[in-house]
């Protein structure tokens, strides 16, 4: 495989084998080694699902393997080309690298470890030794996320007929209450089975939050509801960064019990802006009592497009 890079071209060279004209494949003897791959005009796709190499004719007559391109190699790098993805002269710019740097984080199963993450970590470490990129290692941090289990105990299979489907979960209780209950289960990086019945507790939680519109009031609220408010704050935000989503909707749960004992709240609390982390859809619809619903959405899209606009011009 050539990789074009400006003026520099250079090639990998994969393990190749004869195949014989009786069907059986044979290794290449070692003294025909290296077996370099053909130098052609285009790699694009011949249009019938197989490789590019497949429309080389003299390659295809010695019988040589035509699939030389592992399936993972695109997921390998797409990373880099997220920092510039319409560059047409290069995969990315050396600005647009040195500004987004590596990923800042990298969550997936530990079945990745020999993966997607090994081979990421490859490409990115031999882009690196040709001075393409601007650190060895892509990524700053990585994360093994649990799996949710079946009812029973076992990996979710339609073999074995015991997958949970989202979609009724959805229709049932809310995508709220499902979100909220999947971070509540239980530690990130753990496994844990699921249960239909305690997914009640999660949309009670919700309703809740919900509920607390009909409280909101222009009189000032205690110090103790102030002081557990910004200790809710400060937890929330620690426990988002380190993935403790379980133990940030437990400070929440705690911060509502407080409130619920008041007779009322002001609206500079920003209940939704805390609860909006983990149940959208309904912070939305709180930020309604507010009054212009539309204009928030007009000033929330414009502050984010003028904010991509800049990031633009800085890497163009």
């Amino acid at each position: 495989m050539f990789i074009d890079h400006g003026t520099v071209k250079f090639k990998l060279v994969y393990p190749t084998f004869l195949i014989s004209l009786g069907g059986i494949i044979t290794q290449l003897k070692e003294k025909d080694l290296p077996l370099e791959l053909p130098n052609v005009k285009s790699y694009e796709s011949i249009g019938t699902g197989e490789s590019p190499l497949a429309g080389v004719k003299f390659w295809i007559k010695e019988g040589y393997e035509t699939n030389t391109m592992p399936g993972w190699a695109g997921s390998s790098w797409y990373f880099l080309r997220y920092m510039d993805p319409d560059n047409s002269k290069c995969f990315a710019s050396k600005k647009a690298m040195d500004y987004w740097k590596d990923v800042d984080v990298y969550v997936g199963g530990q079945e990745h470890a020999t993966g997607h993450l090994l081979y990421s970590r490859f490409w990115n470490n031999f882009l690196y030794d040709m001075g393409y990129v601007s650190n060895r290692e892509p990524f700053k941090r990585l994360i093994n996320q649990g799996m949710i289990l079946a009812t029973d105990g076992h990996k979710m299979s339609k073999r074995w007929g015991n997958v949970v489907n989202p979609d009724e979960i959805v229709k049932n209780y809310g995508a709220d209450t499902l979100r909220v209950y999947e971070m509540f289960m239980g530690p990130f990086d753990q496994s844990l089975p699921w249960s239909t019945e305690s997914i009640i507790g999660s949309r009670r939680f919700v309703d809740r939050v919900y509920r607390l519109q009909e409280k909101v009031t222009n009189s000032k609220s205690s110090k103790e509801v102030e002081k557990i408010l910004h200790k809710t704050i400060k937890k929330v935000t620690e426990d988002i960064e380190n993935f403790a989503f379980n133990t940030a909707i437990s400070s929440m749960m705690i911060l509502i019990n407080e409130i619920e004992k008041e007779v009322g709240f002001v609206k500079s609390l920003k209940l939704d802006q805390i609860d909006g982390q983990i149940s959208a859809i309904k912070s939305e619809k709180m930020k309604a009592i507010d009054g212009d619903m539309e204009k928030y959405r007009r000033e929330s899209e414009k502050s984010i497009r003028e904010q991509y606009k800049k990031l633009y011009e800085t890497l163009k």
